[in-house]
This record gives structure tokens, C-alpha cells and sequence, in this order.
């Protein structure tokens, strides 16, 4: 059974953080245990401490780093699939390859939050997967009109260039994921596919205008903004998002901004 197919216990969420930075782990665990809601048990500095501590004491969600000493956060997640662990996982990582993003997703997590951010966002993120479920929307067809005001403004914000086709598939796409965060486990797969039906394209060709449009908005964008959204986790040879880093990003915003879970 998968580590994230049961439900937790009622009452606070009980958080381990393990990451081999004890600055950054102390400064979680005392965002976490001044919410009422959540609750810091501990924290663990590599996968092998980890797994010792969820085996003797609940633990309901793991913020988890992916690089560590000894036994890193992809093997905690594989030891943790071969087991009937109840919790979820929250990935920490400023890896923000498309191949790992839906390789954490494919091993179970949940969500993924890409090295640096913000301590207030991350309280944000965990306040909406301890109310564990989407918000109810009585009005879809009036939700979905003020998702794609949304998304537009944030794209127009960061200065992706409205007159390129790249564009559209861009605002679908981060609509598709807002709505359903685990679509970017595979989204060549599971998004593509839906937005290149709508415009009479391929897959490949979502990809490839996609792609064109980033590098435009790298050259022409607001530069304050994408540093600020995506820091230094940029593709280092391209000096650019990836097409999923962009997508997560920005779906992650209006995520937060509508309480979508």
C-alpha cells in the first residue's frame, strides 16, 4: 500500500522535518509549533535518523530534503513505500529538474517546494494539506473564470509575452495544475495531451512553444519578479525555468491564492 493511501489520526498534524541544515530545520520547527494546528515532534539531520523516529513515534507528514548524508530523501520514500505508513510527504529541495519533481510525485508525495522559499509560505502550504480536502466550489463555471484572471495577471506580472501562442498553453496549463497538483507528476502525460487537443497541436509542440516562450520571458521579462519566484534554482547552463519548474510555480501561487488543496 502506498505511505500516503490511509488517513491520518484526528487532531494535529504531527510534523518531522529532516534536513541536515539545523539552522534551517530549528527555524521550521518553530514556525511549525506556533501554529495550533500543527504540531514540530522533531527533526531528523539524514534518511537513516528518520526512519528511526517515525518507527517510535507518530508522525503524520515528513517535510523531507532530498540531498542528505547516508540515506537520502528518495530512499527514505522508497523505505516508507514498502511499509503501511499513514502520513504524508512534503518535499524541501532546490533540485527542480522535471525528472525529479515526478520522481518524488510517481514515490508518493505530495507536494514539492523548491529551495529557497519563504517560511510564511511553506505554514501556508501545510495549513492547506492539514484541511485535507479541495475547497467547495459552488459556482465552477464562475471559479474558473477568476482562475484564468488570475493566471493571467501573474503571468503578465512575471512579463511572459501575451502575444505568443506559448502563452495560452502556458495559462491552460497552470490552470490544469492548480486544479490538480498531481498532474505534474507526469505532464507530458497527463497536461500536454489536454492542452494540445484544445488548440488542435501535439504534445511535443506544447512542449517546444512552451519552452520558446520562457526563453523570451528570461530575455524580455520582469527579472525582479522571476528572481524573486524562482531564485537560484534556475536551470544553471540555460540560466532559465524548465517548463515544470515555471508551471509548478506559478500553479502553486494560485493555489494558495484560492485554497486549492
Amino acid at each position: 500500500m502506498s505511505p500516503m493511501g490511509r488517513k491520518r489520526e484526528a487532531g494535529t498534524i504531527k510534523i518531522l522535518v529532516v534536513d541536515d541544515n539545523q539552522t534551517f530545520t530549528k527555524e521550521i520547527g518553530a514556525a511549525i509549533a506556533a501554529e495550533p494546528d500543527l504540531e514540530f515532534v522533531g527533526s531528523a539531520a539524514n534518511g537513516l535518523e528518520a526512519l528511526a523516529f517515525i518507527e517510535k513515534a507518530r508522525v503524520d507528514l515528513i517535510l523531507l530534503d532530498l540531498i542528505m548524508p547516508y540515506l537520502d530523501g528518495l530512499g527514505v520514500m522508497n523505505k516508507l513505500n514498502e511499509t503501511e505508513w499513514p502520513g504524508r510527504i512534503v518535499i524541501m529541495s532546490a533540485l527542480g529538474s522535471e525528472e525529479m519533481i515526478q520522481l518524488t510525485f510517481s514515490l508518493g508525495a505530495s507536494y514539492y517546494l523548491i529551495k529557497p522559499f519563504g517560511i510564511e509560505m511553506l505554514i501556508d502550504r501545510l495549513k492547506l494539506l492539514a484541511r485535507g480536502g479541495k475547497a467547495v466550489v459552488k459556482n465552477t463555471q464562475d471559479m474558473d473564470l477568476k482562475l484564468d484572471q488570475a493566471v493571467s495577471e501573474l503571468m503578465n506580472k512575471v512579463g511572459v509575452p501575451p502575444n505568443f501562442k506559448g502563452y495560452l498553453y502556458l495559462r491552460d496549463c497552470i490552470k490544469l495544475v492548480a486544479k490538480d497538483f498531481d498532474r505534474l507528476g507526469s505532464i507530458m502525460k497527463t497536461v500536454y495531451p489536454i492542452v494540445a487537443e484544445r488548440y488542435d497541436s501535439t504534445p511535443q509542440k506544447v512542449e517546444r512553444t512552451i519552452r520558446h516562450a520562457l526563453e523570451i520571458t528570461w530575455e524580455r521579462g520582469n527579472m525582479k519578479i522571476l528572481d524573486e519566484l524562482f531564485g537560484n534554482t534556475v536551470d544553471a547552463q540555460r540560466g532559465k525555468a524548465t517548463n515544470t519548474l515555471f508551471i509548478a510555480k506559478l500553479a502553486d501561487e494560485i493555489r494558495l491564492k484560492f485554497s486549492l488543496n
